[in-house]
């Protein structure tokens, strides 16, 4: 696609805790060896209307996920509502309480870039 998502940079401060859910970025990250999930994912929640951002790997050198995990900045109210409606994407109606969580330790920089909602998507393990 034509979109880099670099017109995003501009405008409201991070941790701008008023900013609508719609402009929140998801940013998506394969934390598994399952080739281009990160890119289908991406596609999938961009046709769903999700403002997908950053998207790429997540080596778990940097950080294992036990499932795919949907992370958000904590206290951004508007940001956990996102994450919700992101985890029923992977889900449905019974989202587990430990699928959706604030930012651990390991996510940081770029992987959080915009304040995003980080969906790091796990294989689960049998």
């Amino acid at each position: 696609g034509a979109e880099h998502g670099e017109n995003g940079e501009a405008g409201a401060p991070a941790g701008n805790a008023d900013r609508p859910q719609a402009e929140i970025p998801v940013n998506v990250y394969n934390n598994s060896a399952r080739v281009n999930y990160a890119a289908d994912e991406a596609e999938r929640l961009k046709s769903e209307n999700f403002k997908v951002s950053e998207v790429g790997n997540l080596s778990g050198d940097v950080f294992t996920a036990p499932q795919t995990t949907i992370y958000f900045p904590e206290g951004d109210a508007a940001a956990e509502n996102l994450a919700k409606e992101v985890a029923a994407q992977y889900y449905g109606g019974s989202v587990p309480a430990e699928a959706l969580a604030p930012y651990p330790a390991e996510l940081k920089g770029d992987y959080t870039k915009g304040d995003a909602v980080v969906v790091v998507l796990a294989v689960p393990q049998a």
